[in-house]
């Protein structure tokens, strides 16, 4: 290892967002967020998904009056990406540049302060979408994944292992963890109308449903740092990195673990105002497949005489509590309390709130809490216009989107920027669907 060499001086900024991003967790509903439109609303459409998007957030959707006959939306995707608390505009300003020894200096500072560089990505890929009156299909594949670098790590790529002062140090790797799971998700919605006044308001509607899931664990890997150290004096690496994973030999579709699921809601509007509540993973029963987990110790010893490694696979049962408990606590699902309201408070504009818990730590890359308002604006009804305030446990995030309606045929685009202790980046959703 060579020491303050020239290439920790010229650093490209898409290099490390490439470390920290192949490098990499924890899914809320399990299905992929088929809706622009409600990202475009900051998340907040458990009132008024109806059709396609009612699997998703509130299967009661499908039983509403306002439901559509038929919809189907052909491919939407929706992806994001986060670094913090050097965030991607950081690294962008200095991509195939110089960057200052000052500037250097005080990254290293902020990560050092904030515990280590993290990062996040997640994506959502929804093969079909459709409703057909009270009933809804989904099929979706969620991918997601998490990184935190601990300080040592930039301050070796920033200043290599001589570090700021020109004289060789000591480092130690502890609290590095990786973890990133995908999951393919199908899922059954029935939304009912039953009949129910709540209190005096007319033209009342009440529904509820449930959405029976489906999912397939298709790959995860997690990962924690166990002590590990780069020492100058002597000169000598001692990584101890161990790693849990899923089979990665298996040709065709991969399938490490299955499980049911069961979502149940209601839904009820009256006049201008709409209401909604849903039980996200009310039972699930997703494990993964031990006999198909394998276990690598992940070490790496070596000094200016030797270099030994040892990344063999080996059997699951010999990997430490540590890394099992982990599996248990992120890799599963937990339930997911939402309660949701809206209005329409002017003919061309309509508000809506959610708010948001999660019981305990899950497979889900998204906040334990969320509390938000959104609005569509629809002044011209071939243009939709939407925005929302979102805040989420560690941060907030702030987004908004366009529609495009041409009769049944509908594009939809949304943006979102999210600020948590996770980090920070943008969420990008897109979607071309039809309804009746």
């Amino acid at each position: 290892m060579s020491t303050h060499h020239e290439s920790g001086h010229r650093l490209a900024g898409a290099a490390l967002l490439t470390v920290m991003l192949a490098a990499a967790t924890p899914v809320a509903a399990q299905l992929g967020n088929a809706s622009p439109a409600a990202l475009g609303m900051g998340d907040n459409y458990t009132a008024l998904a109806r059709g396609l998007n009612a699997p998703f957030w509130n299967p009661a959707g499908l039983g509403m009056p306002d439901n559509p006959s038929f919809s189907i939306a052909i491919l939407p995707l929706r992806a994001g990406a986060s670094l913090s608390p050097i965030g991607t505009s950081d690294l962008a300003r200095y991509q195939d540049k110089f960057i200052p020894v000052s500037v250097r200096e005080d990254w290293l500072n902020q990560i050092t302060a904030a515990g280590g560089e993290k990062g996040e990505f997640d994506t959502d890929v929804t093969l079909l979408a459709m409703s057909v009156s009270h009933l809804a299909f989904q099929l979706s594949t969620t991918m997601h994944g998490r990184v935190n670098m601990a300080p040592a790590f930039a301050d070796l790529f920033f200043f290599g292992n001589a570090g700021r002062t020109g004289v060789p140090q000591n480092y130690t790797l502890q609290g590095s963890t990786v973890d990133a799971a995908a999951t393919t998700t199908a899922g059954v919605s029935l939304g009912l109308p039953l009949t129910l006044t709540l209190g005096p308001l007319p033209d009342q509607h009440f529904a509820v449903g449930a959405t029976l899931k489906y999912t397939i664990g298709n790959v995860f890997v997690t990962a924690m740092d166990a002590g590990s150290q780069i020492t100058s004096d002597p000169l000598a690496v001692d990584l101890t990195f161990p790693v849990l994973e899923t089979d990665t030999t298996i040709d065709g579709f991969p399938n490490n673990g299955t499980g049911v699921g069961l979502d149940v809601g209601a839904a009820w509007s009256a006049g201008i105002f709409k209401a909604g509540a849903v039980i996200h993973n009310l039972v699930n029963t997703f494990k993964w497949n031990i006999q198909k987990l394998y276990y690598r110790q992940g070490t790496v010893v070596a000094n200016t005489d030797t270099t030994i490694t040892n990344f063999d696979a080996i059997d699951y049962q010999q990997a430490p509590d540590s890394l099992k408990n982990r599996v248990n606590d992120l890799f599963t699902f937990k339930p997911v309390l939402t309660v949701a309201g809206a209005a329409q408070v002017l003919p061309y504009l309509e508000v809506t709130a959610d708010i948001q818990h999660q019981l305990g730590n899950s497979l889900q890359l998204g906040p334990r809490n969320h509390v938000g308002v959104g609005a569509e604006l629809t002044i011209l009804p071939v243009l939709p216009v939407r925005a929302g305030v979102t805040l989420l446990s560690g941060g907030q995030m702030y987004s908004g989107g366009l529609g495009l309606n041409l009769g049944p045929v509908g594009l939809n685009l949304a943006a979102a920027y999210r600020d948590t202790n996770l980090g920070s980046g943008t969420i990008a959703a897109f979607a071309l669907q039809v309804g009746l």
